[in-house]
């Protein structure tokens, strides 16, 4: 009989999980669970589907290999596997099937389990997120997956949801499945040009709303804003199209110089001219060039900032507490600065 908990009391006792999993080790003569050696762990090139439970979601391997977890940890474990075998079976986790046993790839499997919202344990994903921030350890390349075309049904489920991360975006606007990855890693080798514009235009605020969730950043927008923001990628490869059909931009005069119209009638010319005008009207010219029509203010910054004329030696830095270019030799052309002339040029100009 015990002498310091009645019945009922013992009934409703529960230890805190440390507490408890060192008592049941002491009752059965076993050692102290050792850290996790996450480097070690990841580095297998296949976990069975116990050993993806227990380390995806934080379960004791030995206690829940002997059935000796708690019937609350016991419920969780049970319900885990179940849940993870459904959904993987239905999606096609890629997996590896090893005499009449499933085994998954870490990567792929840590990946799926983070993009569908299960509980992954905080020291995985802590582990994680240093590793890819200082690139060391584990790497998360893992084997570049296949595409799938969206049925008209997965079309609509997807229109009908509140938002879509970014890199779901690309994938959606294109009429694929949104692939499982863990970084961006998949995305990347799909579509690298694709990826760059969507970051520089959520870079300059074009597109994408920040948030945080279980302390990672991304980036989110509406399903009908993404749409728009597609539609105007193809509204602007268009326009570079039919441009190509007209004589190049660069065969209208430059001659016009300190007049009311800029080189190539694109910009307002100031009475007084300098050498950021100069690589104002370059970077014009070369935008027009690509996508036949002017950039809107942020597009201009984004370009100069990001991807500017040749010649100029430009650096990018901060003056005064705010981002700015520089020329050798010349004052620094700071956002703000840059904000007011390119309203000046533009005036009554279409964007």
């Amino acid at each position: 009989m015990n002498d310091w908990l009645s019945d009922d009391e013992l009934d409703n006792f529960n230890l805190d999980a440390d507490i408890e999993n060192t008592v049941i080790r002491t009752a059965l003569n076993m050692p102290p669970k050792p850290p996790i050696d996450w480097p070690q762990v990841l580095s297998l090139p296949l976990w069975n589907e116990s050993e993806t439970i227990c380390y995806i979601f934080g379960i004791d391997s030995e206690l829940y290999k002997n059935g000796l977890l708690d019937s609350s940890r016991q419920k969780f474990a049970d319900d885990m596997r179940t849940r993870f075998e459904r959904e993987a079976k239905a999606e096609n986790l890629p997996n590896k099937i090893v005499g009449g046993e499933i085994f998954y790839k870490p990567n792929s499997a840590i990946a799926w389990a983070v993009q569908k919202g299960f509980p992954v344990i905080p020291e995985l994903r802590d582990y994680i997120s240093t590793a890819i921030e200082n690139r060391t350890g584990i790497t998360w390349d893992g084997e570049i997956q296949t595409i799938e075309p969206l049925t008209n049904e997965q079309k609509q489920e997807y229109n009908n949801q509140a938002a879509w991360a970014w890199v779901d975006a690309i994938y959606i606007l294109q009429g694929y499945k949104p692939v499982f990855q863990l970084s961006t890693e998949q995305v990347r080798s799909h579509f690298p040009s694709l990826v760059n514009y969507f970051t520089q235009s959520i870079q300059l605020g074009v597109i994408g709303k920040e948030i945080n969730q279980a302390g990672e950043k991304s980036f989110i927008d509406s399903p009908a804003n993404w749409q728009e923001f597609w539609q105007g990628i193809h509204k602007a490869q268009e326009s570079k199209a039919e441009q190509d059909k007209r004589p190049a931009v660069e065969n209208i005069s430059h001659s016009i110089r300190g007049g009311d119209i800029a080189p190539s009638n694109l910009l307002n010319a100031p009475s007084r001219q300098d050498d950021w005008f100069d690589l104002i009207v370059d970077m014009t010219k070369s935008y027009f060039a690509e996508f036949g029509s002017l950039p809107n203010e942020a597009q201009a910054w984004g370009r100069l900032w990001t991807n500017p004329p040749t010649g100029y030696a430009i650096e990018t830095g901060m003056d005064k507490g705010e981002d700015c270019l520089k020329i050798p030799g010349k004052n620094p052309l700071s956002k703000s600065a840059f904000l007011k002339r390119w309203k000046k040029y533009t005036a009554d100009k279409p964007q």
